[in-house]
């Protein structure tokens, strides 16, 4: 997904004289780096959390169950937030993943 967002991101240039350039300067090339890892690194925690959450009687696999139709949903609008290019693919590519880790903090949050 790395890729795609920095061809995206890339793409804005206009031309020389255009309102937009691209100057690629590596500190901020390795800030979006890093914030973008550190996000999706959070985001695969997601099960962990969960499981966690369901051992200390905090939720449980039921209700965890229950919200999955808005847990569908807002997997989709986290994918169309951070998703760097408007089209439903990629934000399907981004969204679909979230919405599987969903489901593996449910089933683990049936064995706790």
């Amino acid at each position: 997904m790395l890729p795609f967002a920095i061809a995206f991101l890339g793409s804005f240039e206009t031309g020389e004289f255009g309102p937009f350039a691209n100057i690629w300067l590596a500190e901020r090339f390795l800030d979006f780096v890093t914030t973008f890892m550190f996000w999706v690194g959070i985001t695969f925690e997601l099960p962990i959390v969960m499981y966690f959450l369901s051992k200390l009687g905090v939720v449980s696999a039921q209700r965890l169950s229950s919200f999955r139709k808005y847990a569908f949903v807002l997997a989709f609008v986290i994918g169309a937030v951070i998703t760097p290019t408007p089209d439903p693919i990629n934000q399907t590519i981004v969204s679909l993943p979230i919405y599987f880790l969903y489901e593996l903090g449910v089933i683990l949050a049936r064995f706790a």
